[in-house]
C-alpha cells in the first residue's frame, strides 16, 4: 500500500493505492493516526487506486474514524473502486462513503504557514 497525501485548505486528502489488508493495516492505521494527531483532523481519502479492502482494513478505518469522531472530525472515502465500494456496503460502514470530494475543498494543494 503506497499513502500519498496533500493540504487541501482544512482538509487532508490521501491518496491510497493497493490493498488495505491484514499485511497493510497497521500501517495504514498508524500512518492516519500520526496526521490525526499533527492536527489534521478533515482526512479525505481517494481510492481511485485502492483495489481491495479486507476485514482487517475496515477495522484500522474504523479506528481512524473513532479518532476523528474523538477530535470532532471528519472522514470521507471518495472515488471508492467498486470492489471497495460495495465491502463497505455490504459490511454497513456505506457512511463513509461520498458521492464526490467536499464542495469546499480546494482544487489544489494549499501551502500551510509556519506557526
Amino acid at each position: 500500500m503506497q499513502l500519498k497525501e496533500e493540504q487541501r485548505g482544512k482538509y487532508l486528502l490521501i491518496f491510497a493505492a493497493g490493498r488495505l489488508d491484514a499485511s497493510w493495516s497497521d500501517y495504514f492505521r498508524d500512518e492516519i493516526l500520526k496526521h490525526i494527531r499533527n492536527g489534521h483532523h478533515y482526512i479525505v481519502l481517494d481510492g481511485t487506486e485502492s483495489v481491495f479492502l479486507s476485514s482487517a482494513g475496515i477495522r484500522s478505518i474504523l479506528q481512524v474514524y473513532k479518532e476523528l469522531k474523538t477530535v470532532q472530525g471528519s472522514f470521507l472515502i471518495v472515488n471508492a473502486t467498486s470492489f471497495v465500494n460495495q465491502t463497505l456496503k455490504t459490511s454497513g460502514f456505506y457512511v463513509w462513503l461520498g458521492e464526490q470530494i467536499p464542495q469546499d475543498m480546494p482544487d489544489s494543494a494549499s501551502v500551510e504557514a509556519d506557526d
